[in-house]
C-alpha cells in the first residue's frame, strides 16, 4: 500500500475504536449498568449482582449482554467461514453485518422514554442486539488479525505503548507504527469514543445508534479494508 492508503486504513481502524468507546458509553449511561462491547465488565457486573451488592440490582442485563456477545462470536465465526470460500478478505462484510444489527437496535429503541421508564423487553432487546453486533465485530477483528489495533480493548495496546516508551525491546516486534502509532490510535480512539458517546446521551439511544451504524457502514463500504494485500499489511506481515 502507499503511505496515504496505509494512513487511511489506520484512520478507519481508529474510527472503529471510537465507535467501540461510544457504544459502551451509551450502554452504561443509557441502557443502565451494562456494557455491550467490554465483555470483561459484564462478567464482573454479573459477579457483583450474584454477590448481592445493591449497586448492581439485577444480573439480567449483564447476562443478556454476555449471552448475545457470545452468540455474536459464534455467528461471526460461521459467517467468516462462509465468506472465506468466496472472498479473500471478509472484514468489510462482517462490518456491514454489524452496521445492520446496530441499525436494527436503533429501530427497536425508537420511542425510548426520556425519564428512563423503559420496558424491560425493549431494554433487553436493545442490549442484546448491540452486544450481538459487538461480538460479531470482535471475532472479525481477531480473525483478521490486526496487529496492534484491536478496536475493542485497550489493555494490550496500552501495555505495548508503555513498554515501548519506558522499556524499549520488551514489547512486540515490528516497526514504529505497530509499537507506537497503532496503540496510541487505539487508546485515543476509545477515549474519544467514550467522550462522544457521553455527549450523545441526551439524544437517546435510537439516534445515537443510527449514527454509529452509519459510521460502521461507511467504513465497510469505503473499500479501505477490502483487498487481501491490505489485510496482510494491516496485520503487520510482509507481502
Amino acid at each position: 500500500m502507499t503511505d496515504f492508503r496505509e494512513r487511511a486504513v489506520l484512520g478507519a481502524l481508529s474510527l472503529l475504536s471510537v465507535t467501540t468507546g461510544a457504544v459502551d458509553a451509551l450502554s452504561f449511561l443509557v441502557l443502565g449498568h451494562v456494557f455491550t462491547a467490554l465483555a470483561t465488565g459484564n462478567l464482573l457486573f454479573l459477579a457483583f449482582a450474584l454477590g448481592g451488592t445493591s449497586d448492581i440490582p439485577s444480573a439480567v442485563p449483564s447476562t443478556v449482554s454476555l449471552t448475545a456477545f457470545v452468540l455474536g462470536v459464534v455467528c461471526g465465526s460461521a459467517l467468516i467461514r462462509l465468506l472465506r470460500r468466496r472472498r479473500p478478505f471478509w472484514l468489510p462484510h462482517t462490518l456491514a453485518a454489524e452496521a445492520v444489527l446496530l441499525a436494527v437496535a436503533a429501530v427497536v429503541a425508537l420511542g425510548w422514554p426520556g425519564d428512563g421508564s423503559v420496558s424491560s423487553g425493549q431494554r433487553y432487546a436493545v442490549i442484546g442486539l448491540v452486544a450481538l453486533a459487538m461480538g460479531l465485530r470482535n471475532i472479525g477483528v481477531v480473525r483478521a488479525p490486526i496487529t496492534g489495533m484491536t478496536t475493542l480493548l485497550i489493555q494490550i495496546p496500552l501495555v505495548t505503548l508503555i513498554g515501548t516508551l519506558l522499556v524499549p525491546g520488551t514489547t512486540a516486534s515490528g516497526g514504529r507504527e505497530i509499537r507506537f502509532v497503532r496503540p496510541v490510535a487505539t487508546v485515543a480512539g476509545m477515549f474519544l469514543g467514550g467522550l462522544a458517546g457521553t455527549l450523545m446521551v441526551p439524544w437517546g439511544p435510537s439516534p445515537a445508534l443510527f449514527v454509529l451504524s452509519g459510521v460502521v457502514a461507511l467504513i465497510a463500504a469505503s473499500g479501505l479494508l477490502l483487498s487481501p494485500g491490505d489485510a496482510e499489511t494491516v496485520a503487520g506481515r510482509s507481502v
